[in-house]
């Protein structure tokens, strides 16, 4: 499974597997609502729609596309040429930006579905888009070590941001955009992180630390990073640009495969490299809560809106959901059915098991 990603009222779950399908879940009636061929997905939703970067590979050197699917509807709504995988919506969810391989953003109308703007500067390939909270600026990062901000507005290059210490499995190399969307924070090289000012693109100040930006409070007071390891966090006071303290996690395995933050920023999720574990532990105190146990070594995680669900997604095609005050499954997905395109070309819809049925079967044949 190689993404999962929850719509934003937490009514739906999509998983993107490497059996090249994507399948839309309803948590409530606990039934798959549709499935979409789509090879190596990247999801973003935004009200009705569900965007799909596909094609090319994990590193965005080789191209793909993203394709927009109306999952009320339950059709395809159209495919973006050359636009690259990786994705975004604005928070209004009007636009969507895609970054390619040809070192450019396209800026996308999603009412009109067409190409509106080509964002170019980028001396390589573009890993990820993100746009700020009020929706004014993008920030795109690249393999040729920067990040550049865009006044959307102008549609011009606001600033470059060079010497950034780009994390390539993280968006936009881990940089941070305040809530009140005036602030950027990144990772600097040789170390550090940079706090600038958005409207200017001016550096206001530094923070000594090789630990890497997560989030902001949600007052933006207060600026959370972590280390490479994952084995501790650090509070950095804003207002004083100091470093308020530093809570060290319970340790885990040095190769983890994959992380998360609930959305309260109050719990971290991560997985591990051939492990049959996700460990769950409190980003205010640092200590272990509890693992998930008994499940297969998970690729992607993603937490529910509320923060009461966690969707682990895994290598085998399939992915579970988890009720994280049980610390039970509550159901897994994919893993008792097949789902796909039939030789006719249509998009194919099956009813997934419901719970009850989930559990009856387990009791008379074992698990599955």
């Amino acid at each position: 499974m190689i993404s999962v990603a929850f719509s934003p009222d937490g009514q739906l779950l999509a998983s993107g597997g490497n059996d090249g399908l994507v399948r839309l879940w309803d948590l409530h009636s606990q039934q798959i609502v549709s499935t979409i061929t789509n090879p190596t997905p990247r999801l973003a939703f935004s009200g009705r729609l569900l965007a799909m970067g596909t094609g090319g590979d994990e590193w965005g050197v080789d191209g793909g596309i993203v394709k927009l699917w109306d999952y009320v509807a339950k059709q395809d709504v159209m495919s973006l040429p050359n636009s690259g995988n990786r994705v975004a919506f604005s928070p209004d969810g009007k636009t969507l930006a895609t970054g390619n391989a040809n070192h450019t953003i396209f800026l996308w109308d999603v009412l009109r579905r067409e190409k509106v703007s080509e964002l170019r500067g980028h001396g390589a390939q573009v890993r990820a888009v993100a746009f700020s909270p009020d929706g004014r600026f993008l920030a795109s990062g690249s393999t040729d070590d920067t990040i550049r901000l865009w006044d959307l507005a102008g549609r011009r290059t606001q600033g470059v941001i060079t010497n950034v210490g780009l994390n390539e499995f993280h968006y936009v190399g881990q940089a941070v955009f305040s809530p009140d969307s005036r602030i950027l924070a990144t990772p600097a090289r040789p170390g550090g992180i940079v706090l600038l000012e958005v409207d200017t693109c001016q550096a206001v100040a530094r923070l000594e630390t090789d630990f890497l930006p997560v989030a902001f409070s949600p007052d933006g007071g207060t600026l959370l990073a972590r280390d490479e390891p994952f084995n501790a966090l650090q509070q950095s006071d804003l207002s004083t640009k100091t470093l308020r303290g530093t809570t060290a996690l319970s340790p885990i395995p040095w190769d983890h495969e994959s992380d998360a933050f609930s959305w309260d920023q109050q719990m971290i999720a991560t997985s591990h490299q051939g492990e049959q574990r996700v460990i769950l532990r409190s980003a205010l105190t640092g200590e272990f809560l509890f693992a998930l146990r008994d499940l297969e070594p998970a690729q992607s995680l993603g937490f529910s809106p509320d923060g009461r669900l966690l969707a682990t997604g895994h290598p085998n095609g399939t992915a579970e959901l988890w009720d994280l005050t049980t610390h039970r499954s509550i159901f897994a997905l994919g893993r008792t059915l097949a789902a796909g395109c039939g030789d006719d070309g249509k998009v194919h819809l099956w009813r997934a098991p419901t719970l009850s049925q989930i559990d009856a079967a387990e009791k008379l044949n074992g698990p599955q």
